[in-house]
């Protein structure tokens, strides 16, 4: 009787686990398609908006960009642009999402088209 509790604890903390490890993998998938959870979404008349211009692709980050926000050059990744065809040098408006403080943005800004 005793180890019947025993493997119904076992099977209990392997659940957990399990659905820890899902949850950890749904994010990442998440997070590598541009889409930030840990984030807090900006209110419209919070967002502000640039003119970025295209640099190059990169097959992990997606298109690199650069802008001027007043102060120099800056350096950002467009999160919701998959179009790899596109030509360098283009220049279009886009919103920023994230600053380059947070840890998790390795000195990059995270944009939106």
């Amino acid at each position: 009787m005793e180890m019947t509790k025993l493997w119904e604890v076992v099977y209990a903390l392997l659940a957990c686990a399990v659905f820890y490890l899902l949850g950890w993998a749904f994010s990442r998938y998440l997070t590598r398609r541009g889409i930030r959870l840990d984030q807090p979404r900006k209110f419209p008349h919070e967002e502000e908006k640039v003119v970025v211009c295209l640099d190059f692709y990169s097959e992990k980050d997606g298109w690199h960009v650069t802008f001027n926000k007043g102060f120099g050059v800056c350096y950002g990744i467009i999160a919701n642009y998959y179009n790899r065809k596109a030509k360098v040098g283009t220049e279009f408006e886009a919103v920023i999402l994230s600053t380059p403080e947070e840890p998790a943005n390795e000195g990059f800004y995270f944009l939106a088209i």
